[in-house]
Order: structure tokens, then sequence, then C-alpha cells
């Protein structure tokens, strides 16, 4: 999935498992973590959040299963317009 960020042309965040990946154009994947998440200020449904980047770590996508793929890149999507 495309980004608005200049040269990233990938970026999946798996919530439930606090881990991301993310690609620049010219480069491999990339992985990030979840460090913390703690209430931030407004109703408990607004956390602020920090990321640590690490080794990459994610399946080679030969190994992914297309349909668990899918249904990632879509929440992504749904929560990228959802934030707008």
């Amino acid at each position: 999935m495309g980004t608005s960020v200049p040269a990233m042309v990938d970026f999946c965040v798996d919530w439930d498992n606090r881990c991301a990946h993310f690609r620049f154009s010219g480069q491999g994947k990339r992985c990030m973590i979840q460090d913390s998440e703690s209430a931030y200020g407004c109703a408990s449904t607004c956390y602020k959040t920090t990321w640590r980047e690490i080794p990459y770590n994610w399946r080679m996508a030969s190994e992914e299963d297309p349909a668990t793929e899918i249904v990632s890149s879509a929440f992504v999507a749904m929560m990228k317009t959802a934030g707008n």
C-alpha cells in the first residue's frame, strides 16, 4: 500500500502483534515494534504510542497467506481513511 510519505511505497501495521513493516523506494522492507502505549488526553480510545526499528523478521512473500495479507491491507486502508 502506498503512502503520502515521500518515497515510502509500502506500509503495513499488525496492531494485534504491535509490529509494522515499511519500505522506501529502492530499499528492502524494514520492521518496527511498538515500545509503549499510553492514554492520551481525550476519550479512552485515544493512545500515544512509540515505535522503534528492529531487524527485518517478517515472512517472505512466498510464505505469506494471501488471504491474511488482503485483510491486513484492507484494514490499514480503512484506518487511513477513517483517520483523515
